[in-house]
């Protein structure tokens, strides 16, 4: 009965051929990598890292200075015609920081880092949670459609044994019914597994935006697979780096309490004398 049973499982393999007859090999550490290369989100991490890492650098600078020209008596009547006695001053003006509000933005610039670095492991980390459901959604959607194979193979076998022992008069007709309908059920159920598996092979080719019918899971399943306490554990730093940026953002807001100091200083020129004089000063904010 064996050599009918393997004619019967190869006919059953000609009558509902794999769609991964040409299918690409695939590892799941491929697929992961072609997943992290083709997420959007991956990139974006990417992006929110630079981001943050570029107004870390802005943080450390100091406020710009300002250079201020100012002209009085250049217009007028009597002594004050057109540049008669006219006055111009240039001064040059620097706010001086107070209250650690520099180191405080700094401070702040670099928990934002370690925001978008966190957010950027927990993303990483989601979508390799992600492919690896699939890959295994793959994996046992194989192994659907060859028992499903096996099964049905078993059944057209015991079909043509049902055929002869009716036709030599050993068992009733029913018994040729009841095995046609078993070998009905059992073609349903394989195109049924068939259905299944390439869905599953389209839910995992999505990741990289390949085809369905190119992917072909080979490999150990269980390989690489990080443990659930790794995301876990990323979570736990991503909440952690949440709060230090929030304990951060309320220390810049208490430095603005304390005023910021600006200092001048410049020449004026008289023209009614032709002479130079230094000129100085210095803003403070009241309240």
């Amino acid at each position: 009965m064996f050599p009918k049973l393997r004619t019967a499982l190869l006919a059953a393999a000609l009558a509902f051929p794999a769609t991964a007859a040409f299918a690409e090999p695939i590892t799941l550490d491929e697929a992961i990598a072609k997943a992290i290369d083709a997420a959007p989100s991956i990139r974006a991490s990417a992006a929110e890292i630079a981001a943050a890492q570029a107004g870390r650098v802005q943080a450390g600078v100091r406020p710009n200075p300002t250079i201020t020209v100012e002209g009085e008596n250049l217009v007028g009547s009597g002594p004050y015609n057109v540049f008669g006695q006219a006055e111009i001053t240039g001064t040059y003006s620097q706010t001086i920081e107070r209250g650690g509000k520099r180191d405080a933005r700094v401070a702040y610039s670099e928990r934002d880092i370690g925001v978008a670095e966190a957010t950027s492991r927990v993303a990483r980390l989601e979508l390799v949670s992600a492919v690896q459901r699939a890959f295994l959604d793959v994996v046992i959607a194989g192994y659907v459609v060859e028992i499903a194979e096996t099964r049905l193979g078993v059944e057209v076998e015991m079909q043509r044994e049902a055929l002869r022992r009716v036709r030599g008069y050993k068992d009733p007709l029913f018994v040729e019914t009841s095995a046609s309908a078993r070998v009905t059920q059992a073609r349903l159920n394989l195109t049924e597994a068939q259905a299944r598996q390439q869905g599953a092979r389209a839910a995992l080719a999505a990741y990289w935006n390949g085809r369905p019918e190119d992917v072909d899971t080979v490999g150990d399943v269980l390989a690489g697979i990080p443990a659930a306490r790794e995301l876990a554990t990323a979570d736990e730093e991503l909440a952690q780096s949440e709060v230090a940026r929030a304990s951060a953002a309320v220390a810049v807001e208490q430095t603005r309490a304390r005023p910021d100091y600006t200092v001048n200083g410049g020449a004026r020129f008289l023209r009614g004398t032709n002479d130079v004089a230094l000129v100085a000063g210095v803003t403070i904010p009241l309240g």
